[in-house]
């Protein structure tokens, strides 16, 4: 017996000298892989390829919808209850880590425009905590604190000019891809069937999918992508069509033949979601390109093609009449009657709480126990006013809306030596922020919205330090 025990404790103690040989060799490898990560060589390149990963899937409406009650708010399933993780949240996750493990944090905007983004994050977690519904409050929080994250990595990407033809190339993918999937939707008049890419199910007798009507009294689908409303396609596609301008300006000539063509793709693709806030944003850049570089030809060939584009598709009948009816709307439509019935409904809300507001994302359940008794709305009468500014007051009350003017003041004052780049990006989303409400209340608009203020923080802080290194060089 004693031998035997003596036999089994020599193999446990060899076990033992090779189970801890393996840990140290594995502590040993873990380390070398997590010093291999942190060095620039390789955690900058996950960083952009963590961007791409994150802009091909953030326009992608796929997501995990969490079991609360508060997607029931209106009695049915209701999208301003729903509380989701996104597919893109993963790589937004992966990024922030990164970033973070880079040290990259310590160059985030300071001064003013910190500040004020900070209280806005503050002010947004505190009055939620005290809302209605403070579940559903903390998550559209975490929401703009996501933007305000992204406002800083986007900026810090921007500002070193890192991989900037590979992310410009993958949003021109991202808007070819988009703007013909919205195409084939419209002359379906159904969704292709790519729900898992996070198509929404589209079919003209739905009631709440967006359509136009035609004279014969035929309605015609609006392009949707794979987003949730044509609206939102429309906006990132004048973003796509902004950034493949810019990938034209920076590539040799050899290599952009290709690209009016993806541009004319785009802008057809645009002009199929009906969007008038989005074409209106269109317009407005284009004649606000053109007034700064009147004098290149390529500017008045890129002009040209903006306007051969809808010029082409307002010769088909049917597209032409769907596009008048949705510039100038009949004062029968319902659409347009329960926009206006939405924003009174919106003020009254904001009139019992102009200081505070009724907290993040507790607009919507404020609406609903506004309905008289025995009234029965349908599911999309639920909806936001259709004016950014609004919702935000509503929401964040006084307190929060000054505190988004005042970061766009900062911005503004930043841009102060460079004001063509600030005006570019602000006309670009005045249309949108007057006219709807997705840059502040679905998430892909959101990604739009502190994207495009990290771009121009991004510019800025380029531009600086480039002025700082002539100087130091003079």
């Amino acid at each position: 017996m004693g031998q035997k025990f003596l036999v089994l404790q020599e193999v446990f103690r060899i076990s033992a000298v090779a189970a801890g040989g393996v840990l140290r060799w594995q502590r040993g490898n873990v380390r070398d892989t997590v010093l291999r990560i942190s060095s620039a060589q390789i955690s900058r390149p996950l960083l952009l390829w963590g961007c791409v990963g994150f802009l091909l899937t953030a326009f992608a409406y796929k997501r995990y919808i969490l079991d609360t009650e508060t997607r029931f708010l209106t009695g049915t399933f209701t999208e301003a209850g729903a509380i989701a993780f996104f597919v893109s949240d993963f790589f937004f996750a992966f990024m922030l880590v990164l970033w973070l493990w880079q040290g990259s944090w310590r160059r985030a905007p300071s001064g003013f425009l910190f500040f004020f983004l900070a209280a806005l994050a503050v002010w947004s977690v505190l009055r939620a905590s005290f809302s209605d519904i403070p579940l559903l409050g903390l998550y559209h929080a975490g929401r703009l604190i996501q933007g305000i994250l992204l406002l800083f990595m986007t900026a810090d990407i921007v500002r070193r000019g890192v991989g900037t033809r590979l992310l410009l190339s993958t949003l021109v993918i991202l808007g070819v891809s988009q703007a013909l999937l919205g195409g084939y939707q419209v002359l379906r008049g159904t969704s292709v069937g790519i729900q898992l890419l996070g198509e929404p199910v589209l079919r003209l007798q739905m009631p709440g999918v967006a359509k136009v009507d035609l004279p014969s009294g035929e309605k015609l689908l609006r392009a949707y992508g794979t987003l949730p409303h044509p609206n939102v396609l429309g906006g990132l596609l004048v973003a796509t069509i902004v950034a493949t301008g810019v990938l034209q300006g920076i590539l040799a000539s050899g290599r952009k033949v290709l690209l009016p063509v993806l541009i004319g793709v785009q802008i057809a693709g645009l002009f199929l979601t009906f969007s008038r806030s989005a074409l209106a944003s269109l317009l407005t850049l284009v004649l606000f390109y053109f007034i700064l570089r009147y004098k290149k030809v390529k500017s008045q060939v890129l002009l040209l093609l903006f306007v051969l584009v809808p010029v082409l598709l307002s010769s088909v009948p049917s597209v032409r009449s769907a596009f008048l009816s949705r510039v100038v709307p009949p004062e029968t439509d319902q659409f347009l009657s329960e926009r206006i019935r939405a924003l009174g409904e919106a003020w009254l809300i904001f009139r019992e709480h102009p200081v505070v507001g009724v907290g993040p994302g507790q607009l919507i359940p404020a609406l609903t126990k506004r309905v008289p008794v025995g009234t029965r709305f349908e599911p999309w009468q639920y909806e936001y006013p259709h004016v950014v500014p609004m919702v935000i007051a509503t929401e964040l009350g006084v307190i929060g809306f000054a505190l988004v003017v005042l970061i766009w003041l900062s911005l503004a004052w930043s841009a102060r030596f460079h004001p063509g780049v600030f005006w570019g990006i602000s006309l670009s989303l005045v249309f949108p922020l007057l006219f709807d409400h997705y840059l502040w209340t679905i998430q892909p608009g959101r990604i739009l919205l502190w994207g495009a203020f990290g771009v121009l923080q991004g510019l800025i802080l380029a531009h600086s330090l480039r002025n700082h290194s002539e100087e130091i060089a003079q």
